[in-house]
């Protein structure tokens, strides 16, 4: 039988898992010479079916080998791009967008979702160009006000919006066109986040006088909560009036969103109250009708600074008036509880809030209006302050008219965000890039960007990389030294880090994964230990499937391992996404006995299996297969193998499902502890086959640690000492080293030169 026909039969019988297999396997990616029409349409519909079906995955890595034979039009470059935005994949959507951004032109309802996901990932050039190459099809100004509002969130650059703002006015003029809300809400938006209130006012002023557009409801809102932040409650009452004047309250939804922040501005300050009397006050006068956020945020702030009285007047009034929030009494005793453990050990008094805030931002945590002064506004050179309170007639203009430098449009966003989000994606050489550009630029390197340059050569080259990462200590880090310091934190240490010590005594001989581990580690410390920087998996993720592309599969399965062993577990979970890593690493590694481990795990675990996990293993199906009928021969159990497998996978299906029988079955303390000496005792023909008992027994004696110490290892550790290894306290006790202080010894062991 022909493989096209095969693959479309396959299809018609909704097998397109299998359809997909069968195409990965006999249609190679040197084959473009040689490709029919005919496969060429059984492709674009296998990988069209399998859009449908949500085999996000498979479909990408249908679409990956298509791309490989030339068979990519613009219609199945924009449906794979739109399945992966929509499953939240944006990094994803702006690589595959850039590979064939200069050849293929993006349909014009997909032109939103694709500019929001290159902002979100970061490709500011590659936006901008979309952008502006695009700006006829922007209708009504929803593109424009998504690119200023990217661009404000992921640079803070009041400057660079300014004069994008420009810029999209004299291309609205060219057009004859005339602007939208839309396109003025994100610099109002940026003016009063920026502490520019006056100029937030100018610029509204102008809209129905100079460009005749009406401000609605989300403009007049930011006005409102520009005086909210300026503590201007009289300016705030006769903001509601006049929006209320205008007709804009009868929009429920948004007004709700308007007076949610308002509000979370005034509670702090005032009684509890005076918080009641606020909001019955606007819920008689405005006809305000909480949605369920802005009734958890009122409830919230009566447990902080209210009575039970109190809270008692908000829930009658939410049953008498129907509000329907689904904020019931069993919500609020959620809320009650949340609020109680937040508010352990908590400063009191406004200002140890504020230094908490320091403590934990590292930033100056106070209002820029309060403060006198624009995030933009400080001169250290000059030790001088400019102050922002002028007259808006004065302030606004020059805004208006102040230029940006020139320099590449990504160059806007902060380096530590560029270099964690290029780690992330596993672009470890283009961090570096990123880096050694702001270096060449003036740029002032503070430690953690020397960190995650060191990070980055190591993560990207191992052994290579680290002649790299010590010159990078020996030349930046002395350098930064020398420049004056405004304070002394973990951030920015009197003495080298015991990283970049460890780093510089590294020899020749150390391996390869335990430099890649040595810096993943290090990278999850920094970024718990470095303001706006989040811990993720993903650099992990995307190190693993780097290194199981080059057939280090042994390698990829010792440092996903070395993960779940850390106390990151326990902090930041292992999801589904990182056993399909780790299951695909030991089906190449030919190790069923792992391929077992990673598929109970899953199903031990309380939670519906994913659909991205469930045809990773409906995939990998064949290879497992494969693997046993060639060991048949040594190993006369190989077919039994093959149906314990193929009776995982079917439970798989059930849990992913939703089937609540396997969901709920998980492991029993009391019968893990009964199977422990039988896993210990164990030999070494029994540890080679799988087990073939009922799997309702196996799952509740399924011992996870155990399992993977005997699999790793060959040894697992007696009862006892696992409990000690694996417990919470011990995982999470574990770390690098002892915090730096300021009476940490100031000579280190290691002299940087």
């Amino acid at each position: 039988m022909k493989i096209e026909t095969r693959i479309a039969q396959l299809i018609s019988k909704d097998l397109e898992i299998e359809a997909g297999n069968v195409f990965l396997r006999h249609i190679h990616p040197d084959a473009e010479m040689t490709m029919s029409s005919e496969t060429r349409d059984v492709a674009r519909q296998l990988f069209a079916a399998n859009c449908m079906k949500g085999n996000t995955f498979l479909a990408r890595t249908i679409f990956e080998r298509m791309e490989n034979l030339n068979m990519i039009d613009a219609q199945t470059w924009a449906t794979m791009m739109h399945l992966l935005a929509k499953e939240g994949h944006i990094d994803s959507v702006g690589s595959i967008y850039e590979r064939h951004q200069s050849v293929l032109h993006v349909p014009a309802y997909l032109l939103e979702v694709v500019l929001r996901c290159l902002l979100e990932s970061r490709r500011m050039s590659s936006a901008k160009n979309l952008f502006f190459t695009r700006f006829r099809d922007d209708e009504n100004g929803g593109l424009c006000g998504a690119f200023l509002d990217g661009l404000w969130r992921k640079t803070r650059n009041i400057n660079l919006i300014v004069t994008e703002f420009r810029d999209i006015l004299s291309k609205l003029a060219n057009l004859e066109r005339l602007p939208t809300e839309k396109v003025f809400n994100p610099l109002v938006k940026a003016f009063v986040e920026n502490g520019q209130y006056e100029d937030a006012e100018a610029l509204v002023a102008d809209m129905p006088k100079v460009h005749d557009v009406q401000p609605g409801i989300r403009t007049l809102g930011l006005l409102l909560y520009a005086r909210a932040l300026s503590c201007d409650w009289e300016g705030v009452h006769a903001g509601l009036r006049e929006i209320h004047r205008l007709g804009f309250t009868r929009d429920k939804r948004s007004f709700a969103y308007v007076f949610d922040r308002v509000f979370l501005e005034f509670y702090p300050g005032h009684s509890g109250r005076e918080i009641v009397d606020f909001v019955v006050h606007c819920i008689e006068t405005f006809d305000l009708a909480p949605d369920k956020v802005l009734h958890r945020h009122i409830l919230e702030a009566l447990v902080e600074r209210g009575n039970a009285d109190l809270i008692g007047q908000i829930n009658r009034m939410a049953k008498d008036r129907q509000w329907n929030t689904g904020v019931d009494q069993d919500y609020f005793l959620g809320v009650l509880n949340a609020r109680r453990v937040s508010m352990q050990d908590s400063p009191v008094g406004f200002w140890r809030m504020l230094q908490a805030a320091k403590i934990q931002y590292g930033q100056v945590a106070s209002s820029r209006r309060l403060l006198g002064t624009g995030s933009s506004s400080y001169s250290l050179d000059r030790s001088v302050l400019y102050p922002i309170h002028q007259p808006a007639d004065e302030t606004f203009a020059r805004t208006l008219n102040d230029l940006v430098q020139t320099k590449p449009i990504s160059n806007y966003v902060p380096l530590r965000k560029q270099m964690e989000n290029h780690i992330n994606g596993g672009r470890f050489d283009e961090a570096l890039q990123a880096f050694r550009t702001a270096g060449y630029a003036g740029y002032v390197l503070k430690p953690n960007h020397i960190h995650l340059a060191v990070i980055s050569s190591l993560l990207g080259r191992g052994r290579l990389g680290l002649a790299d990462a010590q010159i990078i200590i020996k030349s930046e880090y002395p350098y930064w030294l020398k420049g004056p310091k405004i304070r002394t934190n973990p951030q920015f240490p009197l003495v080298p880090p015991i990283f970049f010590q460890q780093v510089l005594q590294l020899g020749d001989n150390v391996s390869d994964s335990t430099l890649y581990k040595v810096a993943l580690f290090e990278y999850y410390h920094l970024c718990q230990d470095t303001p706006n920087l989040t811990v993720k998996h993903h650099a992990l993720a995307s190190l693993s499937k780097r290194l199981m592309s080059t057939r280090q599969n042994r390698r990829a399965i010792n440092i996903l391992t070395a993960v779940y062993k850390s106390k990151w577990r326990k902090t930041h979970g292992f999801d589904q996404v990182l056993f399909k890593m780790l299951i695909r690493a030991f089906t190449h590694s030919k190790n069923l006995r792992g391929v077992w481990w990673c598929i109970m795990a899953v199903l031990a675990r309380q939670e519906p299996v994913h659909r991205d996990f469930f045809v990773e293993v409906q995939r990998l199906m064949p290879y497992m297969e494969k693997i046993c009928t060639r060991s048949e021969s040594d190993n006369p159990d190989a077919s039994r193998n093959i149906k314990v497998l193929h009776r995982l996978s079917s439970v798989l299906r059930h849990s992913m499902k939703g089937d609540e029988a396997w969901i709920n079955r998980t492991p029993r303390p009391s019968s893990k502890s009964n199977s422990r000496t039988q896993v210990v005792s164990r030999s070494a023909e029994e540890q080679r086959n799988l087990p073939e008992g009922s799997l309702e027994s196996m799952l509740e004696q399924f011992d996870e640690e155990m399992e993977l110490d005997l699999l790793m290892s060959g040894n697992p550790h007696p009862e006892q000492r696992l409990k000690q290894v694996w417990g919470e306290y011990s995982l999470l006790t574990q770390d690098r080293w002892l915090p730096e202080d300021a009476e940490y010894p100031r000579k280190p062991s290691v002299e940087i030169n």
